[in-house]
């Protein structure tokens, strides 16, 4: 639900969209234990393995509701795991107030992608942390 828009801007990002073929092909793509961090706004790259990942605050959500691929509803599921938002506050620089005009995209091996603004990102963020035992 949106109110009081003054301007939508849309950008384009290439990204390798291999899944539509992949499928055709019937391959399937095991899947990987370590992704890597790329800022674009900065020289920076990092490999992230599961050990890094030990370092930052699991969380647990239950029956969190789960939907997506076009076709519906996919269950209700718990999960746990290390919050995005939080994560990438830690690792990247994200001024306060964060800028809707710099974004995170997420990929798979496969091209399936994702998009969120950092704005977006440390409104969650400052949201989770605050819930986060001290």
């Amino acid at each position: 639900m949106m109110a009081d828009i003054s301007e939508i801007k849309a950008s384009r990002v290439d990204v390798e969209l291999l899944a539509y073929d992949d499928q055709q092909k019937k391959k399937v793509r095991p899947p990987s234990t370590e992704f890597t961090l790329v800022d674009m706004a900065s020289p920076k790259e990092r490999l992230i393995k599961p050990t890094d990942l030990k370092a930052f605050p699991f969380i647990h959500v239950p029956n969190a509701v789960l939907i997506g691929d076009c076709e519906g509803f996919h269950g209700i599921h718990s999960l746990d795991g290390v919050p995005l938002a939080a994560f990438l506050s830690k690792l990247l620089t994200i001024p306060d107030p964060a800028p809707y005009n710099r974004y995170v995209l997420i990929t798979s091996d496969d091209g399936y992608c994702a998009t969120f603004s950092f704005g977006s990102f440390l409104t969650h963020a400052l949201a989770i942390r605050s819930s986060l035992p001290q």
